[in-house]
């Protein structure tokens, strides 16, 4: 997004199908968006997704590893099936937050069933 939120909000009005396009890496718009915690153009993309989307678990990832609580809230009180779920390099949400620092995310998550491997 790169801060570009205006244009992406015209470009999901403009072709709702940009929502769930995958990119090269197999990637939605939802994960791009977590990356940069945007939780107003979440919001948009929400209803264009369906209930528990595979999108929500691949996203709460990027939004724990970059350290944004309000996304990370955002993703687990809205489609979020299993907080537990690895991204494509095998690390769980809670993994990236205690290993980055971020205490708020790592509570937050484990408040909705994270847990370390045993």
């Amino acid at each position: 997004m790169l801060g570009e939120r205006d244009v992406m909000l015209a470009l999901l009005r403009a072709d709702p199908t940009v929502a769930t396009t995958k990119g090269p890496h197999g990637y939605t718009l939802l994960y791009h968006v977590a990356i940069s915690g945007d939780v107003v153009v979440a919001e948009e993309i929400k209803p264009l997704l369906e209930p528990e989307a595979k999108d929500y678990n691949q996203a709460l990832s990027a939004a724990a590893r970059d350290g944004h609580l309000p996304m990370t809230k955002w993703l687990l009180e809205n489609g979020v099936t299993d907080p537990n779920v690895p991204d494509g390099f095998g690390k769980s949400a809670l993994k990236f937050a205690v290993e980055r620092h971020f205490p708020e995310v790592e509570a937050e998550l484990r408040l909705h069933g994270a847990h370390e491997k045993s």
